[in-house]
């Protein structure tokens, strides 16, 4: 992409890895004979490429960033590994730091997103230059310690299933210094591995490589020009485009391989369309050029089958969207540009296997203030992450709230400001609900004295949400197809434990002016977060060499949700058809673990076809009480739910 980017942000360096010997290479036999079909791509999915410095942040922020690129609907992600030289001349490559097993976690994190990966061999100059300049002083020694750090990537590329090898990106005098060399390598490594394997090359050597024919797609870093110094129009950039379009269409059918745009993108400055690969031009900033030029982009190539993949440059969330001059769309007019041109792609051909059959869901989460975390900070973080996670999906909420748990001194009056904040923001999608003052609970065993105190508990819990929340309650009114029911406020049992006598506590509950609300399927979090939440402790910050702990027990609480929706739609199946049209109902927990692995979580459950729905009460029919019988919910009563 040129110095400007070939520069960006020198990274940590680290302790030099051992290079393999010169004579190893010279010695190696490689077979000569006229290349192989192309290996077909794994599908059409676009993506984005991580940013470098993603890996010094916490492999939460990562993930939530995937989660945005899925929203718009990326299938793939390439992550970098860096690799670094000291110099143009330099003779040796090491890795910058070690980030390998982070890089494998991420990759089996995204798996549960239903995005593939590949890694991307990126080499970074410390002395500032430009990959494509390197020209390495002793050859044999280059590429025998490359070929090194490439074959530790093979390592993690088959462990992990990559969907792509690629052994370099951008390596633009060394690719048209050795050509026969580059042609071995290929072969070689395509022995290796059954995935596709290919080179990327910058833009402007599309015409210039000699070994097109033994890599599996034609791979470009695409930051061609289509426009002038002053931007231009949509037609006029698409006309820009398409005059490129022909000569590497031509290119591919030649060569019989897909195009691979390994890197496309565009700065929001007013000169991306003339040097898109120049984010430092001084250029004032201009996101809606950015736009247009994703616009363009996706009428010249969006119908084209010879594209096989594109990915984004780069996958980041600007703090201010509105004055950023780099590379990221999110929050910008980019973004539904860029989101049409996936779609339109998408409908072009279809990715994956069809889609799961939809699923309506109702999320809560119980037992707000947060577990465990006495710091009113960290809480105040809490709810903003989880605010912010539910409003970029459009995700509703029932919270059920402990509000004893926030009666001074123990507790900030900034607590109960930011709650009512995130309740009044949306009343529409957020509803607060009873959940006892203290997280009382009965169960089987308990005596007239504990239920006295449990009863006393519930009806303060409704006092202070009363006090503190004012209009907390939402719904009320007759359930649709429950005559004489009513739905009044919201309340769940702690632990879910009703009692030695069930009836009799629906009964109470009920005669208080509150309809329990029980659940027809769980993530398992309440098991999982303590052991989280001993991890993340040290964890949080989530270091390039750690965080496998952490990331461990997140992959846990998505595999387990998954699990239980599977028993929980054959279970509930009766009250999700007519009349009724009840939702499945998911309960969460207030945790690190829950605010850490939240977003992710609901885009996983999305791919299995979950609609997540208000907490309507036209269509919670199968939470009533029975008509004239029990007054338990009939769910309940059924064993759909508990």
């Amino acid at each position: 992409m040129g110095n400007f980017k070939a520069g960006l942000r020198a990274q940590i360096w680290a302790t030099a890895l051992g290079m393999a010997s010169a004579s190893a290479w010279a010695a190696h036999s490689i077979d000569v004979s006229p290349p192989a079909a192309p290996r077909p791509l794994a599908d059409r999915g676009d993506g984005f490429v991580l940013d470098l410095p993603a890996w010094s942040q916490p492999a939460w922020q990562v993930l939530e960033l995937a989660a945005d690129a899925a929203r718009l609907g990326a299938r793939h992600i390439l992550i970098p590994m860096h690799l670094c030289q000291d110099s143009r001349s330099a003779s040796r490559v090491e890795w910058c730091f070690e980030h390998r097993e982070k890089a494998a976690a991420l990759a089996e994190d995204l798996k549960l997103l239903g995005i593939s990966h590949s890694y991307l061999p990126f080499l970074l100059l410390r002395d500032g230059a430009w990959r494509g300049e390197a020209e390495p002083a002793d050859w044999a020694a280059w590429l025998s310690s490359y070929r090194a750090r490439l074959d530790e990537i093979l390592t993690l590329h088959n462990r992990t299933e990559g969907a792509e090898f690629i052994l370099g990106t951008e390596l633009s005098r060394i690719y048209l210094a050795h050509p026969d060399d580059w042609k071995r390598t290929l072969r070689d490594y395509r022995a290796r591995t059954r995935t596709p394997v290919m080179t990327i090359a910058n833009w402007d050597q599309w015409d210039r490589i000699r070994f097109w024919g033994e890599s599996d797609a034609i791979g470009l870093s695409s930051y061609y020009p289509v426009g002038n110094a002053d931007g231009g129009t949509v037609e006029e950039l698409t006309e820009g485009w398409t005059r490129w379009k022909t000569r590497l269409v031509e290119l591919a059918r030649r060569e019989g391989r897909p195009l691979y745009f390994a890197e496309l993108g565009y700065p929001s400055v007013a000169s991306a369309a003339a040097e898109p690969w120049n984010y430092a031009s001084g250029s004032p900033a201009d996101p809606g050029l950015q736009a247009r030029l994703f616009e363009a982009f996706g009428r010249a190539w969006a119908a084209e089958p010879r594209l096989g993949r594109f990915t984004v440059w780069g996958m980041t969330r600007p703090v201010n969207p509105a004055t950023d001059v780099g590379y990221g769309v999110f929050g910008k007019p980019a973004e539904a540009a860029l989101a049409r041109v996936i779609r339109d792609r998408i409908a072009q051909s279809p990715v994956g296997s069809p889609a799961p059959q939809p699923v309506d869901v109702l999320l809560t989460m119980d037992d707000f203030p947060m577990w465990f975390v006495n710091d009113l900070d960290e809480r105040l973080d809490q709810y903003a992450r989880l605010r912010r996670a539910l409003a970029r999906r459009g995700v509703p909420v029932v919270a059920f709230l402990n509000p004893g748990s926030l009666v001074a001194p123990s507790v900030d009056a900034r607590e109960v400001a930011a709650l009512r904040e995130w309740r009044e923001s949306d009343p529409a999608r957020v509803v607060f609900a009873n959940h006892t003052a203290l997280h009382s609970a009965i169960g089987p065993g308990s005596g007239a004295a504990e239920e006295a105190a449990f009863w006393a508990d519930f009806e303060e819990g409704a006092r202070l949400l009363h006090d503190y929340f004012p209009g907390w309650n939402l719904w009320a009114g007759p359930i649709t197809g429950s005559p004489g029911a009513q739905w009044g406020q919201l309340f769940r049992f702690p632990n879910g434990t009703w009692g030695s006598d069930s009836e009799a506590a629906c009964r109470a509950v009920r005669a208080r002016g509150f309809a329990p609300v029980p659940v027809s399927f769980h993530s398992g979090d309440h098991a999982i977060a303590p052991d989280y939440h001993a991890v993340s402790a040290a964890q949080l910050e989530d270091r390039p060499e750690g965080g496998a702990p952490a990331r461990r027990e997140q992959r846990r609480l998505i595999e387990e949700t998954s699990r239980q929706l599977g028993h929980a739609r054959a279970r509930f199946r009766p009250f999700s058809a007519e009349p009724h049209r009840s939702p499945l109902a998911l309960i969460l927990h207030s945790t690190r673990l829950t605010r850490d692995t939240l977003e992710v979580l609901l885009l996983s459950l999305e791919r299995q076809g979950v609609r997540w729905v208000l907490p309507d009460p036209a269509r919670l029919g199968g939470y009533a009480p029975e008509n004239g019988g029990s007054c338990l919910p009939r769910c309940k009563s059924a064993g759909a739910c508990f």
